[in-house]
């Protein structure tokens, strides 16, 4: 349990780093001109799509997809799904809480947990790990689209952000 700790602290920090880039841009510049223009829902699906189609390049042209893997034509989409549900997630926690700090953090904390704690803990059983866990599995996608389903639904709890008149 204490070592657990130990890599969740220093994963987070050290993920917090690599996030806090996208965080910024993302959740601090990007969502709220969006959210003001097109309102909650098309804001969240710009971003995810934006979001998504950042990380294609190291998707697509590393060996992230590796053998492993699931293949591309099954994991991206997956990859996909799962950014346009955070970007709901976050886009809601980033106009509740009026900080960029959310965005960063939920990105940060998705990808510790994943890679230090979910697929750790997961056995293989052949072939349908693969297509089960991760980012390129389907279950990650569905829990994080059924949380950002919960954030959707309370989407007139969080203050719009008015449009900015051009300077």
């Amino acid at each position: 349990m204490l070592w657990v700790a130990l890599w969740l602290t220093g994963g987070s920090v050290r993920s917090l780093a690599s996030a806090l880039g996208e965080g910024i841009g993302w959740s601090g510049f990007l969502t709220p001109r969006l959210a003001a223009r097109y309102g909650f829902t098309q804001a969240a699906l710009i971003t995810g799509a934006i979001w998504a189609s950042w990380h294609f390049p190291i998707l697509l042209l590393s060996d992230y997809f590796d053998s492993a893997s699931p293949p591309a034509w099954f994991a991206l989409p997956c990859f996909v799904i799962e950014m346009l549900g955070l970007s709901v997630i976050m886009l809601w926690l980033r106009l509740r809480s009026g900080s960029l700090w959310t965005g960063a953090l939920v990105n940060a904390s998705a990808n510790v947990f994943n890679d230090l704690v979910f697929v750790p803990l997961t056995s293989p059983r052949g072939w349908i790990t693969a297509y089960t866990i991760d980012e390129s599995g389907f279950m990650l996608p569905v829990v994080v689209v059924a949380t950002a389903l919960l954030f959707w639904l309370r989407r007139r709890d969080v203050v719009q952000p008015r449009v900015l008149a051009p300077t």
